[in-house]
């Protein structure tokens, strides 16, 4: 509903883009997880539907940023200290996100330096779908 109620404004801008948020869980399954992943991957695909439609229509370029865990005051409020080390030993760069690289990702989709993405489903994760 955002998305169609943005559009006339959308429509307004020298570089319309829309990016939606979905997680690394939308491209990967987890266990205990069918309802997240799911509603995860079907954002995604609302991405690269809007793409297809609103990019031929309106020009409005529209992706998904996919963090994976990203230590929010929720993430610290959710899981103990040594959960959040375990998590972060897992990852190939040996570190959980910060909300900062989420953020320097939207910022680049915004940017006119993403002007020929589209569609994409960027992953912010560190690494951590390689293993």
């Amino acid at each position: 509903m955002c998305i169609k109620y943005a559009i006339p404004l959308l429509k307004k801008s020298n570089m319309p883009r829309i990016i939606n948020i979905a997680s690394r869980l939308g491209t990967k399954p987890m266990e205990d997880s069918v309802a997240y992943c799911t509603s995860e991957a079907a954002t995604i695909m609302l991405t690269q539907c809007c793409a297809l439609e609103l990019t031929k229509k309106y020009n409005i370029k529209t992706n998904t940023v996919s963090p994976s865990m990203t230590l929010t005051p929720l993430a610290k409020k959710s899981y103990t200290e040594d959960e959040i080390k375990q998590t972060a030993m897992k990852n190939p760069s040996g570190r959980l996100g910060e909300v900062e690289d989420t953020v320097n990702a939207v910022l680049f989709l915004l940017s006119e330096k993403a002007d020929y993405i589209n569609g994409e489903n960027l992953n912010v994760n560190g690494g951590i779908l390689l293993v």
